[in-house]
């Protein structure tokens, strides 16, 4: 009986202890813990687009990354830009956007289609567009990469088929108005 109160006597000043000790961080001290670990992703609110009318931003959390959300409201194409950002671990920006393809090649059902490269904010900007289904679901994608020192800026955009000829022009217009805030 003494046994059974001493191990739930130590179980509750355990639970005390992790409550205690599991302080909510601060957000510079998530960010320097996650660059220390090579597979992080990082997300930035420290970044701006200008958006056409019809359009509007959300910024939040899934799974424990930042990310961006650039919406399109009532079209029934769909579209929409999501924006994250990835330490490119040492690689070139043409090796990192290489390797972003190769990922997608091995790992979805994904035929591309195009690829190339413009001025954004006095960086380059590498894209290239693919058509994907995922669980049975068809989209026309847009995939662009903005580096900057050492992290890529990763703006994906999706419409429904048939939506990227219509499309692919304005997220185009929304990637050259990427700017950094100060």
């Amino acid at each position: 009986m003494k046994l059974s109160y001493f191990l739930i006597a130590m179980m509750i000043c355990l639970s005390f202890h992790s409550c205690i000790s599991n302080k909510e961080k601060k957000p510079a001290e998530i960010l320097r813990e996650m660059s220390r670990s090579p597979d992080s992703k990082i997300g930035s609110e420290n970044f701006q687009f200008s958006l056409p009318e019809g359009w509007f931003r959300v910024d939040t959390i899934l799974e424990g990354n930042k990310i961006t959300f650039l919406i399109k409201e009532n079209d029934n194409l769909r579209p929409i830009i999501n924006v994250t950002n990835e330490f490119m671990r040492n690689k070139s920006h043409e090796a990192y956007v290489d390797g972003t393809k190769g990922e997608l090649l091995n790992n979805m059902d994904v035929q591309l289609i195009d690829n190339g490269s413009f001025p954004v904010s006095e960086k380059n900007c590498i894209w290239y567009t693919y058509n994907r289904a995922q669980n049975g679901i068809k989209r026309e994608m847009a995939y662009y990469s903005i580096a900057n020192n050492g992290v890529s800026c990763n703006i994906t955009a999706g419409v429904n088929p048939g939506g990227l000829k219509k499309y692919k022009q304005v997220f185009d217009e929304i990637v050259k108005s990427f700017r950094v805030k100060n």
